[in-house]
């Protein structure tokens, strides 16, 4: 859950290069920002099987599941 906190105006401040968005509502403005987008990928697929870590250079395996509702952690009985 999301806290909401109010502050006084004179004490925030925000970068030059932050994107910035306004939402109103009644006399009521939200102001969020953030200091940017990802846009680049982490991962490379080099197959079906296999991706590499761009940030390491590592290459890894992936783990494949039975259907889309298996869990990671589900043990079999």
């Amino acid at each position: 859950m999301t806290k909401i906190k109010s502050i006084n105006s004179n004490q925030l401040y925000i970068a030059h290069n932050a994107e910035v968005s306004l939402k109103l509502a009644g006399n009521t403005a939200q102001v969020t920002f953030t200091a940017g987008k990802n846009r680049k990928c982490p991962i490379k697929n080099l197959s079906k099987d296999e991706f590499v870590d761009l940030s390491t250079g590592e290459v890894k395996e992936r783990q494949h599941s039975e259907n889309r509702f298996q869990r990671k952690n589900a043990k079999d009985d």
